[in-house]
């Protein structure tokens, strides 16, 4: 499945001193004919591979996440047949890149243009001419919303800047919106729309009662267009903000280059209303903070990552994390320029597999600015594997270690999704014992009952608030999603045998893709459209995921006799990954960007990965009553007790002669577990210091083995207190 980007500070912060082990220089530009120089804009990332523009001596380029393969693959040239000088970041579609250049085309002032990803195809989508009916000078990136892309043009000596839209093909370019200046505001900035439903918002860099600034709000036809604040500076507000904002449910965060307290800058959010406007963080420079944040912010899990220009031990800029309620400013990285650092960054971040990748103007060996990329130990990017079975119940498998934990007793269906957006996916399940679809929360361990027995469930994000919703369907009713904060259901469809969610057309909102024999086969509802499509005909189970690494979800699915495919999204083509399956999911076990196909083949006796990268299998457990992947714990959680966690029990527990005993985990584990160590094993610490292989449901218990290690760099060890204790060290 796709990550939802969970695009998702009040006061004096305690601040960590910097830390700058980990950075890595991955290209030095140098700019001439074979490369560029000084980038302004931002990273994008597709599977292992890195996008990005120069805008002195400016390129379109590319290279791997681990610095090889750089490969320029446009010089822009001007003129009336070519762009000039891109100030913003590309996006991605398929294997179409879209951007904007501030100069070129017919005018010189300015186009938007694609590229593919092998560096053929460019072509001029639309050249600037300004006037009254188009825009000049676009110094921002574009955002993508079916075939229609949007974006905001900078205002000059003579206009103030426009919104508009146009198809990927260059058709249908409409302007949506002429900023008047004054109270209206003016765009100087390289600021991006973000979108949530049909709704645009955005920033400009003055205007409003005070001339400062303003936060706004247009529909995706051009109507409604509205004030949401108006920066008027001073200690509670911000100054003249230089990036965008970003999204998460409701709320909107984003940064201002002036003011505060001392005069450096905010951090702020505001609900997408236009109510609840605060503060988060004010910059103060120094050696511990930095100070004119001209890019934009980037959210993951309940943490804002950033960059500002300046500050920091050399005043080159820095890299600094905040939590979304404005506690635990750190600083990450001083940028300290020079020929082995970087340098004064202006655009923004992205992740993957918990390392932080971007840019700097300045730094290197030639001064022209780098690429980096720093690791961030304490977040996770791969999924864990969650199933069911009949007489043991819910476990999930640890991605990082191979240990497993029990989350409840068995149920008959299971899903996993962030329904309380804490970034751990919660487990959701149908337990017809206990009356219906329940979900355990991941960071509480409390339970709540959502419905009444379905036929199926799934989870996805129905509404585009960037948070997992359930998504149900029952026999006699239809298909229904329940919104997390009011707890209304919407129907979507009538009954379904089998349903999924996927962001298949890559609006930003999942779909809903099920099977309904009635109909024929496997048909998908889009989200935004309501629009219908026949997928395939009736398949045996189905899923969605990114299986090829493109950044969009790509139905999956299997049919006897013939085999596990899945449907690229983007063409219709169908790639076969395996031999019939009874049952299919996607998860990112790996961490690689792609998600891999895990399945149930009988024949094989269990639950199968197939990683999407290398192709390579691996099996993970007996057959199962259900699967899912998810995200199932804290980042660092590797194990199945807390460093420290402690066991009691008895001399004669543990003796071998005393036959199969129980290791009971219960205070350190969600829902209590039992491991049994079979007889027949030397278990008995003194004599041999003996651990334990964490087992898989199927095996029966704890398997004693001669080696050290629980979980990596973990031992049973034997307390000398007059009691015996075993403690994970």
């Amino acid at each position: 499945m796709k990550k939802m980007a969970l695009f998702t500070l009040i006061g004096l912060c305690l601040l960590a001193l910097p830390v700058r082990a980990g950075i890595s220089l991955l290209h030095e530009f140098v700019g001439g004919t074979a490369d560029g120089r000084h980038p302004y804009g931002s990273l994008i990332l597709s599977g292992s591979t890195l996008y990005g523009m120069t805008t002195d001596d400016g390129v379109i380029f590319k290279m791997e996440k681990n610095g090889t393969g750089y490969t320029m693959l446009h010089k822009f040239a001007g003129g009336v047949s070519d762009g000039y000088e891109p100030y913003g970041s590309l996006i991605l579609s398929g294997s179409t890149l879209y951007g904007m250049t501030s100069r070129g085309g017919d005018s010189d002032l300015g186009t938007i243009f694609k590229i593919e990803t092998d560096g053929t195809g460019f072509t001029l989508l639309h050249e600037f001419a300004g006037g009254s009916a188009d825009g000049r000078n676009p110094v921002g990136s574009l955002i993508l919303s079916g075939s229609t892309l949007y974006g905001v043009t900078s205002g000059g000596d003579v206009e103030t800047g426009k919104i508009f839209k146009i198809q990927t093909d260059g058709t249908d370019f409409t302007l949506l919106h002429a900023f008047t200046g004054g109270l209206d505001g003016t765009v100087y900035t390289t600021t991006t729309l973000v979108l949530s439903d049909s709704t645009l918002y955005g920033m400009t860099n003055s205007g409003g009662d005070s001339g400062m600034g303003t936060i706004f709000k247009i529909q995706t036809d051009g109507t409604g267009f509205d004030l949401l604040h108006e920066f008027a500076g001073g200690a509670a507000d911000g100054v003249n903000p230089y990036g965008s904002l970003i999204i998460s449910g409701s709320t909107l965060y984003g940064m201002t280059s002036d003011d505060g307290d001392i005069g450096n800058g905010t951090i702020f959010k505001i609900e997408t209303d236009g109510t609840g406007f605060s503060l988060l963080h004010d910059f103060s420079s120094g050696a511990s903070d930095g100070r004119t944040p001209v890019g934009s912010l980037l959210l993951s899990g309940s943490d804002l990552y950033g960059m500002a220009q300046y500050g920091g031990s050399s005043d080159a800029g820095i890299i600094f994390k905040i939590a979304t309620n404005g506690v635990g400013f750190n600083l990450l990285h001083s940028f300290t320029g020079g020929v082995d650092d970087g340098g004064n960054p202006f655009g923004s971040l992205i992740i993957s597999e918990s390392t932080l990748y971007g840019m700097t103007y300045g730094g290197g060996d030639s001064g022209d600015g780098v690429v980096f990329s720093l690791p961030v130990a304490e977040m996770t990017s791969k999924d864990d594997f969650l199933a069911s079975w009949d007489g043991q119940g819910v476990y999930y498998r640890n991605s990082d270690t191979a240990a497993w934990v029990k989350l409840a007793t068995p149920a008959t269906l299971i899903a996993a999704g962030d329904l309380d957006n804490d970034a751990i996916d919660d487990v959701i399940g149908i337990w017809p014992g206990q009356g219906g679809v329940w979900v355990k929360y991941s960071a509480s361990g409390s339970w709540a009952l959502l419905s009444s027995t379905a036929r199926h469930i799934a989870s996805g994000d129905m509404n585009g608030d960037g948070k997992p919703e359930l998504l149900g369907t029952w026999d006699g009713q239809g298909v229904y999603w329940r919104n997390n904060t009011t707890g209304a259901w919407t129907k979507l469809a009538t009954p379904a045998t089998l349903i999924t969610s996927g962001d298949l057309d890559n609006d930003g909102t999942d779909d809903l893709i099920g099977i309904w024999p009635s109909q024929g086969g496997v048909w998908v509802k889009y989200s935004q459209s309501g629009a219908w499509a026949k997928l395939s005909t009736t398949a045996v189970d189905i899923a969605a995921g990114d299986m090829n690494g493109d950044g969009r979800d790509d139905l999956l699915a299997t049919w006897d006799g013939q085999g596990v495919y899945y449907r690229n999204s983007i063409g219709g083509a169908w790639v076969k990954m395996a031999t019939p399956a009874t049952q299919v999911t996607a998860g990112d076990l790996d961490g690689d960007g792609t998600d891999d196909v895990i399945g149930i083949w009988p024949s094989q006796a269990g639950v199968w990965v197939k990683y999407s990268q290398t192709g390579a299998w691996a099996k993970l457990s007996t057959t199962a009553v259900d699967i899912a992947a998810g995200r199932m714990r804290a980042a660092g959680s590797a194990s199945l007790a807390e460093p420290g966690a402690t066991v009691t029990g008895s001399v004669g527990d543990w003796g071998p002669d005393e036959g199969a005993e129980a290791l009971d985990f219960s205070a350190n584990a969600p829902g209590g577990m039992s491991f049994i160590c079979p007889d027949g094993e030397n278990m008995e610490p003194r004599e041999s210091g003996d651990a334990l292989r964490v087992p898989g449901p199927g095996d029966l218990g704890f398997q004693c083995q001669e080696q050290k290690n629980l979980v990596p760099g973990s031992e049973i060890n034997k307390e000398a207190n007059g009691k015996e204790q075993w403690e994970q060290k």
